[in-house]
C-alpha cells in the first residue's frame, strides 16, 4: 500500500511483475496529496489515510471499493493543519492522527468490536476481495 501526491492511495501486489497494481484508491472531488495511509492491524479489509487538506478517510473494503466509507473534511470555507500521520492501536478500535500544527486526534471507530482476531479468517477476507476469482 502506498500513498502519493497524485492524490490516491494504491495497493500493489509485487508478486504479479507484469501487473502490479491492484487497485487505485481516490475519493470524489479529492484533490489534495495522501500523506500517509496505513493498514489496520487486526482487521484485514480496513485502511486509514490522511492528506495535505487535513482530510482523513477511512475505508473498508469489505463494505465499498470505490469510495471510502468515513470521510473527515474541512468545510469549503475552512482550513484545518495538514494531516501527516495516521496509525491505528494494535489492539483497540481507535484511530491516531498528527498534524502540521502539533495536534493529536483520537478517534474512536465504533462496529468494530466484534471482528474476528483470526489471521486467517482475516487472510481470507481479504483474499475474497482483491482477487474474487482467487489466489
Amino acid at each position: 500500500m502506498t500513498c502519493s501526491a497524485d492524490w490516491s492511495c494504491k495497493l500493489w501486489n509485487l508478486k504479479q511483475w507484469e501487473k502490479p497494481l491492484l487497485y487505485n484508491f481516490q475519493s470524489l472531488e479529492f484533490y489534495s496529496e495522501v500523506m500517509d495511509v496505513e493498514w489496520c492491524p487486526y482487521i484485514s479489509t480496513v485502511f486509514a489515510s490522511v492528506a495535505k487538506d487535513g482530510r482523513l478517510e477511512l475505508w473498508d473494503l469489505e463494505h465499498n471499493t470505490m469510495d471510502s466509507c468515513i470521510d473527515l473534511k474541512p468545510a469549503q470555507d475552512e482550513e484545518w493543519p495538514s494531516k501527516n500521520v495516521v496509525k491505528f492501536s494494535k489492539e483497540n478500535p481507535v484511530l491516531y492522527t498528527g498534524d502540521a500544527a502539533g495536534h493529536l486526534d483520537v478517534y474512536r471507530l465504533y462496529g468494530y468490536d466484534d471482528y474476528s482476531r483470526d489471521r486467517d479468517v482475516q487472510r481470507e477476507k481479504l483474499i475474497k476481495i482483491i482477487s474474487p476469482a482467487g489466489y
